[in-house]
């Protein structure tokens, strides 16, 4: 079980290396520092979507994809104004 999650986990972060290899990153960050950020959601974020959304079962995969994509802007972009 380890190992298919070592597995896992590798794809994930090929797939995080290439897509900030396409995104222009904040000034300051390199993509090192960001593929570790968004990694380190990936163990949580399921935790975060449930919490979230008040502990509620999505109904169907629009109101999932639709709580995911607020979350995970606010994660991404913050919340704050600079």
């Amino acid at each position: 079980m380890d190992e298919a999650r070592r597995g896992i986990r590798k794809l994930n972060m090929d797939f995080i290396g290439t897509q900030l290899a396409r995104m222009k990153l904040r000034n300051g960050l390199d993509s090192s520092e960001v593929g570790r950020y968004l990694g380190s959601i990936d163990f949580l974020f399921q935790d975060l979507l449930t919490s979230y959304t008040d502990g509620k079962k999505t109904e169907n995969i629009h109101d999932m994809l639709t709580s995911a994509g607020e979350l995970l802007s606010m994660l991404l972009f913050g919340v704050i104004e600079r």
